[in-house]
């Protein structure tokens, strides 16, 4: 009986061991920030100005992400975005 049930285990351990190789999985979300732009150099207070930057979602499934503009650590505006795998 023992020898039965050692059995059994050690081939449902090594058929889940082939099957796990069967599946892939998707890679996590990860968004890449890049190309930043300012439309002025330098500001005084009460001027504002254009920042642009291009995100890629370097992920392979369509995910949304929120973008923040910081100054000095504190968040000043922020945009969530939508966008399918490798769209920029």
């Amino acid at each position: 009986m023992k020898k039965t049930t050692v059995l059994t285990f050690t081939t449902l351990v090594l058929i889940v061991i082939l099957l796990s190789g069967c599946f892939t999985q998707e890679k996590a979300a990860e968004f890449e920030v890049s190309v930043l732009s300012v439309s002025q150099s330098s500001l005084t207070v009460g001027e504002s100005t254009t920042v642009e930057v291009a995100v890629e979602n370097l992920g392979e499934t369509r995910t949304s992400h929120e973008v923040e503009l910081k100054v000095d650590g504190e968040i000043h505006d922020s945009k969530e975005i939508t966008l399918d795998s490798a769209e920029t």
